[in-house]
């Protein structure tokens, strides 16, 4: 690995640092929007999430790129700063499982509730008509000439 390697190596951590802080906030919004059921704010998260998730996997092949080059072992003092970097990702990404579990559960639960206020709105439906007015018969008309 030559130094300009060594050198890119810790700034694509940070850049991946900052992507994860990124992404946990906006699970977090993400979170708190389903919870206001503010769905535009949620379409716009999620795509937000989805540019962030792009951005992860990007650093990653790079990183994963270097890594790969590596022939020579980086001195100790890179090794413990990329060592803690990687720690701290690890912490927030198990802060983004959790908050997305949650940001699962609501609308697992939206969505069923939805689908009982649609089942309750076919049923009264269903009630009406069978209370509406029965259709008259059609008058029948008698040969009086007989």
């Amino acid at each position: 690995m030559t130094d300009d390697q060594k050198d890119k190596l810790e700034p694509l951590l940070q850049e991946k640092l900052q992507a994860y802080k990124d992404f946990l906030t906006a699970t977090l919004l993400l979170q708190e929007a389903l919870e206001k059921e503010e769905m535009p704010q949620v379409t716009r998260l999620l795509a937000e999430r989805d540019i962030l998730a792009g951005k992860v996997d990007r650093l990653d092949q790079q990183l994963s790129h270097y890594e790969q080059v590596i022939t020579i072992p980086l001195p100790t003092a890179d090794r413990h700063r990329q060592a803690k970097i990687t720690d701290v990702i690890a912490e927030i990404l198990k802060s983004i499982v959790a908050a997305n579990d949650a940001c699962d559960s609501q609308a697992a639960n939206r969505c069923a509730e939805m689908k009982h206020e649609l089942l309750m709105m076919r049923q009264k439906e269903a009630g009406l008509h069978g209370y509406g007015a029965q259709p008259q018969r059609l008058p029948v008309f008698l040969n009086v000439k007989t």
